[in-house]
């Protein structure tokens, strides 16, 4: 678009692949059973109008999950279908059918014009509309978009705050303390918002791309830092920060191979990246029962999404 894209409509394409994670497409939009998972099985094999096939059949079955994966499939130049203004209307769909997590990149293509025109009121709604849904940081994407049309000057995206989660002494009943739980859901907040953020020439790219990787680096690094004896409780929250701005970098540093902006043989980078993060959703099973759990899956469905781009 050559045109300066502000942060606050920094819901980027690959952040909203979650559409693919099987269990949270289900849960969120009741799309028939299986359907997910198939969809994902062609789009690995290299069958994508067959996955396109799946996704389009579900979304005439008023699935709005299903909407969503077909806004995916055209929107991403890997499946070789790409067509923005067909994956601008299947978002609209998705999102206003009740699969929120749909808005973020609906709103992203509202606000720069990519699949029709440029409508920065109706990315506003959009995020307005994910802000329902409870999607993470869309209340606040869209209030900082509101206030940025206004004044139109980008604003600054604030550095995470490092915090080590507290001792397993003060666990809640659930096995983890409400201070871990929140200081977890703001690092991942934070490395989140910084790596989502949108660009508008190469200049900026890197830029945002040194600042994504300076905010993983203290984050990742926790868990092996911690020296013996440290409660498993502890360890289990630090490593799934560490997942999380692992993954976020990584789908970052996809996005940009899959927009030309790095060479296609650096793929490989970020598909090592992702096996680490499978190491430490490992690590961080023992969260499954408490409060982390679906921070936990949002993670797992991030490294599932990047692993479909890597052979």
């Amino acid at each position: 678009m050559g045109q300066r894209v502000s942060t606050s409509f920094g819901l980027m394409l690959g952040a909203a692949m979650s559409l693919l994670d099987p269990q949270e497409v289900r849960a969120q939009a009741q799309i028939a059973p299986g359907t997910a998972s198939e969809i994902m099985t062609k789009l690995k094999s290299g069958d994508a109008e067959a996955g396109l096939r799946l996704a389009e059949a579900s979304c005439e079955r008023q699935e709005s999950a299903g909407c969503g994966m077909v806004g995916m499939i055209y929107a991403n130049p890997q499946f070789g279908l790409q067509n923005l203004a067909l994956s601008r209307d299947a978002f609209e769909q998705a999102c206003t059918g009740g699969f929120y997590e749909a808005c973020g990149p609906l709103a992203q293509m509202q606000a720069t014009g990519s699949g029709g025109e440029v409508d920065r009121p109706a990315a506003i709604r959009s995020l307005e509309h994910a802000c329902e849904g409870n999607v993470p940081q869309a209340c606040e994407a869209a209030e900082n978009a509101k206030a940025e049309l206004a004044r139109m000057k980008p604003e600054p995206v604030p550095a995470p705050q490092i915090v080590t989660p507290p001792s397993s002494s003060s666990s809640s009943s659930r096995g983890v303390s409400e201070t871990a739980v929140q200081s977890a859901r703001r690092q991942i907040a934070g490395i989140e918002r910084i790596c989502s953020a949108t660009f508008g020439n190469r200049m900026e790219a890197a830029k945002l791309m040194q600042d994504c990787a300076e905010a993983k680096k203290p984050l990742e690094r926790v868990p092996y830092d911690m020296k013996d004896g440290v409660p498993p409780m502890d360890k289990a929250v630090a490593s799934l920060v560490s997942a999380a701005a692992i993954a976020e970098h990584d789908s970052m540093f996809q996005r940009f191979v899959l927009s030309g902006i790095i060479p296609q043989d650096k793929m490989f980078i970020p598909c090592m990246g992702f096996d680490r993060v499978e190491y430490l959703l490992d690590e961080s099973q023992s969260l499954s029962a408490t409060p982390l759990a679906k921070d936990r899956d949002r993670v797992l469905v991030k490294l599932e999404m990047g692993r479909g781009f890597c052979d």
